[in-house]
């Protein structure tokens, strides 16, 4: 059997795998990470449950008309929506539809801007193999630094209004990054805009403090890689339909933005199933929080031992175990509830952000930020159910939040056996790379 050529990549190949450029550029995207943290989830201070009671007379039910003065408890905040918007009794789902609209409004951000850029898929297109799967993970982590950190804000800020001002106010640093963030040299190259993907990269071979000989060879190198390129009978863009086109894409795409739903909806609601368990909100949110950060760090050594396809089996599995022990077993005190709650949300911040590695090696180019915004956008679905999920359901019975997220979790550890394995296979450039995958799932052919 003839063996399949290695074939050589058109833009590490000029940068190596991670220069002092990349690893700049790489810090500046990690550092957007804690805002996107803080406004995602100041919900569960912002929505943070003041006790409801009635004034006159005491024993009356403040939902009844037998109470002629009911107010709130302010002893852990002096003001939340709740308390502005009187969101008690029958509007009491209000609260939860506040988050929703929250996570919807990511969710309409991912599809219009997702299809247009992601600072996460120019991280996998510019950083080389050696490195990939570790600074993909990385990227996580100042996301979970920000949540353990909102406690403190929201400790000192008990007003919604004052704490919501503070964490967005931080957006408009934002701006800033239009001086500092190149296009993708992968995705110019692989769309036709050959003379802009050449600049990038000289641009940043240079700052990487490569010889002045190999910033000589870029032009015609890329100039050769490109002419085989466009010579192959391959498809040089795509759309979102292509990721539905062909049977093996397709089954991928369906199984990945379901592992999306199901991160997202795990993570989230054992975040907010966690806050509301009582004791101390501020260190309930912060273990929450401070989880993810052992979470990425094992993820990376279990992606890179175990691979990505294992890895997401093992981290959906202790979800899935621990919510429905949880909902399964009633006896259990708060202590124990809380423990696997933590156990299991330990799991989803494992499977996060395996994921977005796993995306960026399944997804060709060509359809890579198509395909990562579609994930993303389905995930913030599961987001925006989360709360209803947590809070609403959990009115009818306390088992049930619990049961919902093990369940979700199960089946994603169920799906995750139909998705191929791409640890040490080359980043899939077009859609016939992007099909092929699942054939050299069996043997793996590492790059150095």
């Amino acid at each position: 059997m003839e063996k399949e050529p290695v074939r050589v990549d058109p833009i590490i190949v000029h940068l190596g795998d991670l220069g002092r450029y990349q690893l700049f550029y790489c810090l500046i995207i990690f550092v957007a990470k804690f805002p996107s943290a803080w406004v995602t989830l100041a919900h569960l201070f912002v929505s943070g449950k003041a006790d409801y009671y009635c004034k006159d007379p005491l024993d009356a039910d403040p939902c009844t008309k037998g109470c002629e003065t009911a107010d709130f408890n302010r002893s852990v905040f002096s003001e939340t929506i709740e308390i502005t918007f009187d969101l008690t009794c029958g509007r009491y789902w209000l609260s939860s539809l506040t988050q929703s609209a929250v996570m919807g409004g990511i969710m309409v951000g991912a599809i219009v801007y997702g299809i247009l850029s992601d600072n996460f898929v120019i991280i996998m297109e510019i950083i080389g193999p050696r490195y990939r799967e570790a600074i993909s993970i990385l990227y996580q982590i100042p996301f979970f630094i920000g949540y353990a950190l909102l406690p403190l804000f929201s400790y000192y800020l008990r007003d919604w209004h004052h704490l919501y001002l503070a964490v967005s106010s931080i957006s408009f640093l934002y701006l800033m990054y239009a001086c500092f963030i190149y296009e993708s040299p992968r995705w110019l190259f692989t769309t036709g805009r050959l003379n802009r993907a050449i600049s990038v990269v000289e641009t940043i071979a240079k700052r990487n403090g490569r010889p002045a000989e190999d910033l000589e060879q870029i032009l015609p190198k890329m100039q050769a890689a490109y002419e085989q390129f466009v010579s192959s009978d391959t498809k040089k863009t795509g759309t979102i339909v292509d990721l539905f086109r062909t049977p093996s894409l397709r089954l991928n795409t369906i199984v990945m933005v379901y592992q999306w739903l199901n991160a997202c909806m795990v993570l989230y609601g054992a975040a907010e199933y966690i806050s509301n368990l009582g004791g101390n909100i501020f260190i309930n949110v912060f273990i929450s929080g401070a989880l993810g950060i052992p979470g990425c760090i094992v993820c990376i050594y279990m992606t890179k031992y175990l691979g990505r396809r294992l890895s997401l089996i093992l981290s959906n599995l202790v979800s899935a175990i621990c919510f429905l022990v949880i909902g399964c077993i009633t006896a259990f005190n708060n202590v124990i509830v809380m423990t696997f709650a933590i156990i299991g949300l330990f799991g989803a911040t494992v499977t996060f952000p395996n994921l977005y590695l796993y995306a960026g090696e399944i997804f060709p180019t060509v359809v890579r930020t198509t395909g990562v915004g579609l994930c993303s956008s389905v995930g913030r679905i599961g987001s925006m159910m989360a709360p209803f999920v947590t809070s609403d359901l959990a009115l009818y019975s306390s088992i049930i939040p619990p049961l919902v997220y093990g369940v979700i979790a199960g089946v994603g550890f169920l799906l995750t056996f139909l998705l191929p394995e791409t640890r040490g296979r080359p980043v899939p450039e077009t859609l016939e790379d992007g099909e092929a995958i699942r054939k050299h799932q069996r043997k793996p052919k590492t790059e150095n």
